[in-house]
């Protein structure tokens, strides 16, 4: 019996609800990984699996043999290249943005040791083999925790050299620079026990219990692994001969790639003499390395030493002087896009192929001078924001005239993702520079139609490259939110596009997106008195439930831990710290569309209900906020703040001002009569201060009413003060687009003066005048 007949036994009994749902796989185009991806597929069960290469072109035989093998899997191709560490980043963090949970994540990319370095100045066989490897594990782990807490399989198989490891090793060298170092076995030793020791330590973090790490070993596997790290440069005739070998078998690609798939379903008994799997199958097996064997000595300080003291004479005399054309392009692509935004994964990966005078790299400039006018309060760089904004608009329409010339004459589109993204720049410099009065919610509208443009004339195929994805799905969000703030519906062509999105993204910020829809939709209807009050209230009930069922699915990964602080600025005594800013804009995007639903429900139909859902959200939004203060909340908080902080603290403020609009602290309020003696009873509790969440009342009597000038004054009285009396005028403010606020001047006899403090300017004054509006409408 073949020593591969038990595996492919095993691999035999894997059936429709033990495959992995969704599957990543790094290196799934040749050999190892593309011999595993074939098995898994060729099941025939329904499995999505995102295949990152180099080149979708030439992988097209494959992409469609795998969807002939099985027409139920759902295959995306992610393009880019891992041996760059800025690429895992890219391609990681897209992935990352399109799933909730993931099962298995398959990393067999290899590239022989030859000493070659990147253009990040590292080894390639290192980037390829450990760095990129650990990035995609890092990156995708809270899909992987996800996928486990949901009772589901959760894998990361590293196919390298389990059983290689060595405490020979340089630790002030971990990348072989030093000369005379680096050599294939070295090499070999070195990636071998960085990746044991890092899945090690990352298996041992409580939080990621339910998901299994497997570092394997294939053993000798034939494949063109040695031809391609060699990129065409080796030449057999002038290869000297190798030691005569010892004992070994050669394997198949198909036949590790059997072995490898039986790894999601089988784990090693860590039998130290020989572990169980190997000798069921008859392999050779050395045992198990115990880890803990390893002696390694920690050289940080030394080796610190040692870098200084290299790099101590090297000083500059001068400071160079870089315009602001440079950097603002370099801190809006280092700050915003890669720290902040989750909206722009596409763009390092365009603009390395962009033409230094194209229309993406003009796009950049401008929004990159209107990101940091804004982000530094430059408003002296608003001409020169201007002219870049200029040049940009005319680059785009150029190519945007050149792509359709070339599409009538039967040419492929090879540029359209290029201008999708310099369009999407553009609307973010209308974004950005909405506060100078330069942008309008009509300009906004303008270039995101000509995006919906680009990707409508695109078949919907098109979708599967992960790129063209990528942009048509922030486009979409992007189009949406411009409707919202204009106050117009949204598109029936952009809802076509998202339907057929639907089939390629699935994620909470999509489900989000669709709600989001339907309440544009809503406001526009009411603002043209298309509905009824009772359909009205019928939709916003309907619409606040399915907010708050989708809020609830948001994977358990993204959602916070509750920290109890008794400082003084702490709102309730605790603070929640969610795992980035990113799963805090979700979650507060969810509460300000419930705040708007409540707002709607309470002002047709109030009721405690809804009271007590304000309360909760509004609580909820107040403490996510102290995470981005607080130097103890989180190990990369500052003090000065640091410019991702900045933007952290500006992105909640939306929140702030949707809590602060629907909030009051009236719980009740009697409305007997309104004439002139009249009196009405309140009952407040103080929402915050040294008597936070005693109850007081206090009684209101009507005395004069000035209809022209809408000004009314009252006699207020407290039971507990019976001494004590206030006399106070409401006038009229203003008269805005969407309320009217009252203004409360107190006046006459007032309460003592320590009390005041507590009771007026804290509590009474900020929150008297919706009640007053309330009370003049009566009156009127």
């Amino acid at each position: 019996m073949s020593v591969f007949t038990p595996i492919r036994a095993s691999n035999a009994l894997i059936t429709e609800e033990s495959i992995p749902k969704t599957a990543v796989f790094v290196g799934g185009t040749d050999g190892i990984g593309k011999a595993t991806l074939r098995d898994l597929v060729s099941k025939g069960f329904p499995i999505k699996v995102y295949i990152v290469g180099r080149n979708e072109a030439g992988h097209r035989d494959l992409l469609d043999e795998l969807r002939i093998l099985n027409p139920e899997a759902q295959l995306v191709y992610v393009q880019g290249q891992i041996s760059l560490i800025a690429e895992s980043q890219r391609i990681s963090r897209l992935i990352s943005a399109q799933e909730d949970k993931i099962n298995l994540l398959f990393l067999s990319a290899g590239y022989l040791p030859f000493n070659g370095q990147t253009s990040e100045g590292l080894e390639a066989s290192q980037v390829v083999s450990y760095y990129s490897h650990i990035v995609f594990i890092i990156n995708l782990l809270p899909h992987l925790r996800a996928a486990a807490k949901s009772s589901a399989s959760a894998r990361a198989i590293n196919i390298l050299a389990a059983g290689q490891e060595s405490t020979n090793l340089f630790l002030d060298d971990l990348t072989l620079k030093h000369p005379g170092r680096f050599s294939i076995p070295t090499y070999a030793a070195h990636a071998a026990t960085m990746v044991t020791l890092t899945l090690k330590r990352i298996s041992e973090a409580p939080e990621n219990k339910g998901v299994v790490f497997i570092h394997s070993h294939p053993g000798r596997v034939s494949t063109d692994l040695f031809m391609k790290s060699r990129a065409g440069k080796f030449d057999p005739s002038k290869a000297a001969p190798a030691p005569p070998p010892g004992t070994f078998v050669e394997l198949t690609p198909e036949e590790s790639g059997s072995y490898a798939d039986a790894a999601h379903t089988t784990q090693c008994d860590l039998n130290p003499v020989g572990c169980g799997q190997c000798r069921r199958a008859k392999l050779a097996c050395h045992g198990y390395r115990n880890l803990e064997e390893l002696a390694i000595r920690d050289e940080t300080r030394s080796t610190t030493q040692k870098v200084l003291a290299r790099h101590a004479p090297a000083r500059l005399t001068t400071t160079p002087q870089l315009s602001w054309d440079m950097v603002s392009r370099n801190a809006f692509l280092c700050l915003y896009i890669d720290q902040y935004s989750y909206g722009f994964d596409a763009l390092a990966s365009l603009l390395a192929t962009a033409p230094a005078s194209g229309h993406l790299q003009a796009s950049v400039d401008a929004v990159g001078l209107a990101f940091m006018a804004l982000h530094v309060n430059r408003p002296d760089l608003t001409p020169l924001t201007n002219r870049k904004y200029l040049v940009a608009i005319r680059a785009v329409r150029n190519a945007i005239g050149i792509s359709q010339e070339l599409a009538s004459n039967g040419a492929p589109r090879t540029a359209n993702d290029e201008i999708l993204q310099s369009v999407l720049l553009l609307d973010l410099y209308e974004k950005l520079t909405i506060h100078q009065g330069q942008g309008l919610p009509g300009s906004w509208l303008s270039h995101l139609q000509g995006a919906l443009g680009v990707v409508q004339a695109r078949p919907s195929t098109d979708f599967r490259n992960s790129t063209t994805c990528q942009l048509a799905g922030r486009t979409v969000i992007a189009l949406t939110i411009s409707c919202g703030a204009a106050g117009v519906p949204i598109p029936e062509a952009l809802q076509e596009v998202r339907q057929d999105l639907d089939r390629y993204i699935r994620n909470s910020k999509w489900t989000f997106i669709s709600l989001l829809m339907t309440i544009v939709n809503l406001r526009a209807r009411m603002r043209s008195n298309l509905l009824a009050s009772d359909e009205i209230l019928k939709q916003a009930y309907e619409l606040q439930d399915q907010l708050a069922l989708a809020e609830s699915k948001v994977p358990r990964s993204w959602r916070p831990h509750r920290v109890n602080s008794h400082q003084k600025l702490i709102f309730d005594h605790y603070y929640d710290v969610y795992p980035s800013h990113y799963a805090t804009q979700v979650f507060n995007a969810f509460r300000i569309l419930r705040l708007e639903m409540c707002s709607i429900i309470r002002n047709l139909h109030p009721n405690s209900s809804i009271a007590e859902t304000i309360d909760q959200l509004t609580r909820d939004i107040c403490a996510a906020v102290p995470q981005f203060i607080l130097p103890e909340a989180r190990p990369e908080n500052t003090m000065p703040f640091s410019p991702l902080q900045m933007l952290e603290c500006r992105g909640i403020l939306t929140a702030l001002y949707a809590a602060g609009q629907i909030t009051t602290g009236c719980i009740k309020l009697s409305l007997e009569g309104f004439g002139i003696g009249s009196i009405r009873t309140f009952c407040y509790e103080y929402a915050f201060g040294p008597h936070k969440g005693e109850r007081y009342e206090f009684t209101e009597e009507l005395i004069e009413v000035d209809a022209a000038n809408y000004s009314m004054s009252f006699r207020v009285r407290r039971p507990d003060y019976p001494d004590m009396m206030a006399v106070g005028t409401t006038a009229l403010e203003y008269v805005g687009p969407n309320k009217t606020r009252f203004i409360w001047r107190a006046k006459g006899n007032r309460l003592p003066e320590e009390q005041m403090k507590v009771l007026a300017e804290e509590d009474l004054e900020p929150r008297f005048s919706g009640l007053i509006e309330a009370i003049a409408k009566q009156v009127e």
